[in-house]
């Protein structure tokens, strides 16, 4: 399991949960290298990716959890493409079970961070000075895109 995302130059970055990876390919299939899901500040400690897309800048971001179990809190990473990390937050999803997963986007035009969390979608904005600023919408989701 896990998510796919197309770089601006046609990189195909697919993210494997249960490996705790991200492979890149060319768009014609061809092998580049991997990189481990490493959270940063955690000591070393990687994260089973859930989902994957690209912001306007070229980075990597990423949905997963700790433990590749669908009931843990989900960690939304930032990746360099060459696989740094470069900052997380905890989107504080507020369902009880996580049953079916979590998705998220970013809307390139202002740099929105959009995660669907079973029953909820949030979105973080980017204020500059706090980090990232949630907004809720109730909603039944599974996947996002924009």
């Amino acid at each position: 399991h896990g998510g796919l995302a197309v770089s601006d130059d046609n990189g195909i970055f697919g993210a494997h949960q249960n490996q705790k990876l991200v492979q890149v390919f060319s768009i014609n299939g061809v092998y580049f290298r991997q990189f481990s899901t490493v959270v940063p500040g955690e000591n070393g400690r990687t994260m089973c990716p859930e989902d994957a897309a690209f912001d306007a800048k070229g980075y990597l971001w990423i949905v997963g959890t700790y433990d590749c179990d669908a009931h843990h809190d989900a960690t939304v990473v930032q990746y360099s493409q060459d696989g740094r990390p470069v900052t997380k937050f905890d989107p504080r999803c507020t369902a009880n079970t996580y049953t079916t997963g979590r998705s998220l986007t970013v809307d390139k035009r202002n740099g929105n961070i959009i995660v669907a969390c079973d029953n909820e979608i949030l979105m973080f904005e980017d204020d500059g000075f706090s980090g990232f600023r949630k907004k809720r919408s109730g909603c039944n989701a599974r996947f996002v895109t924009t």
